[in-house]
Parts: structure tokens; sequence; C-alpha cells
């Protein structure tokens, strides 16, 4: 039986598993992955934004996310990293 490939919602699922058990760093890593395979997946770009350590990075996932979805969530929060 042959697995199934990857998707950029299911290595975002995996991430999201792994942001609970406290593994960022494998979260991040699953995250890039995703975005890997579909850079305008709107949700790997909002946890992306959600766990970044650096107000640039948060920045660049939030725009990101607004790009992939011009309606994103993302939009309310983008304005605080715009200064």
């Amino acid at each position: 039986m042959t697995e199934k490939a990857p998707t950029a919602a299911s290595l975002t699922r995996l991430a999201l598993e792994r942001i609970e058990d406290g593994g960022i760093d494998d979260a991040r890593r699953l995250l890039a992955e995703a975005l890997d395979l579909d850079p305008r997946y709107e949700p790997a770009w909002l946890w992306f934004a959600h766990i970044a350590e650096d107000p640039g990075e948060r920045k660049f996932a939030l725009q990101q996310a607004v790009a992939a979805n011009p309606e994103s969530t993302a939009r309310e929060q983008l304005p605080l990293y715009l200064k």
C-alpha cells in the first residue's frame, strides 16, 4: 500500500499538533514544508505568524496571508506591524 503524498493542509495539521505539544521548531519546519508545497496556503501563513519570534517575520507571514486571501483575518493584525 502506498502512502498519500503530504499536502499543505496535512502538514499544517501536523504543525498544529507540534505547537500543542510545545514543539515549535518542528512546527516551523512543517509549516515551511507546507508553504513549499503551496505558497498561497493562507492557514499555514497564519500559523507561521502565530509562532513567529521576530516582529519582522510575523509581519511577513501576515502580509503573505493577506496576499493569499485579501479577506484574511491577518488584515486586522497587520497594521500593528506596519509602523
